[in-house]
């Protein structure tokens, strides 16, 4: 996949209170550029009617479960980390993602050393986005653009309508 989406646009969706006023434009360009979701985000573009044509799912809790649930892109592709909730993974019915390279886990360099897949490691942080940017780049998408990645709440609310935590209106 490296560089074989040279040039393309992609727009990052995280929760965040923000995206909630971005979703018409999400919407209108969503067959003008590569939507990539993680997490929650998924939840918020189900509720908007948007299917990315990514996931990301990378945490182990079960509110990764929940997060899977409350979307409709079960059939999106979905590049996952082997540390992923395994009852969210079988939510998931689209092709599965699998990159090698992980830095926190060992487990990723024994499978690639196991099938013989080539090990590149790759320093992905610790969060689907963080994740998602990373292989953005490497696909070579030009320009990313960041929807929902607001790092803070808004009026003590964490997150967009569909995430299913601290709901507004």
């Amino acid at each position: 996949m490296k560089s074989r989406l040279k040039g393309v646009p992609a727009i990052l969706c995280g929760a965040g209170p923000s995206i909630k006023k971005q979703l018409p434009t999400i919407k209108k360009l969503s067959q003008r550029a590569l939507i990539i979701a993680g997490g929650g985000a998924m939840g918020v573009l189900a509720k908007a009617g948007v299917v990315p044509h990514l996931t990301v799912g990378i945490d182990p809790t079960d509110a990764e479960w929940t997060r899977f649930w409350n979307n409709n892109a079960f059939e999106a592709p979905l590049i996952f980390r082997l540390r992923v909730n395994k009852h969210a993974l079988n939510l998931a019915h689209g092709p599965k993602l699998f990159f090698s390279g992980a830095t926190c886990y060992q487990t990723s360099e024994w499978l690639s050393n196991k099938f013989s897949i080539p090990y590149d490691s790759v320093d992905e942080g610790f969060s689907c986005i963080t994740l998602a940017l990373r292989y953005l780049h490497l696909f070579g998408c030009n320009p990313i653009i960041f929807c929902g990645l607001d790092l803070s709440s808004l009026r003590g609310v964490e997150y967009a309508p569909g995430v299913g935590h601290n709901e507004s209106p």
